[in-house]
């Protein structure tokens, strides 16, 4: 992790509101890790935490598919891994943050 990827998460903890940090604060890093990109950005849709969800994706660079779909159909194996590796460092350093900011 690196200073940038502290200060990407600090810039996206505070475009979210508090509803929005609740949800990042228990454990994003973790579900992620656990059940990969698509699964958690598919968790974050169907929870209500649309905002986190548009905020990771552009974050990552990832255009939000049309389709209603967490992930565009075409991103090669070697994008998805990438994305994976990048959104694992940004969630790791947004519960950092978190926790700095008084969060559990």
């Amino acid at each position: 992790m690196t200073g940038q990827d502290l200060a990407a998460a600090v810039q996206l903890w505070g475009r979210l509101d508090e509803e929005q940090q609740k949800i990042a604060r228990k454990g994003l890093a973790g579900r992620l890790r656990a059940t990969g990109l698509y699964a958690t950005l598919e968790w974050l849709r169907k929870h209500d935490a649309d905002r986190i969800y548009r905020e990771i994706m552009d974050a990552l660079g990832i255009e939000r598919p049309a389709d209603g779909s967490p992930l565009p159909s075409t991103l090669t194996n070697r994008q998805m891994f990438l994305a994976e590796r990048r959104a694992l460092v940004l969630m790791e350093a947004l519960h950092i943050y978190s926790r700095s900011q008084g969060g559990a």
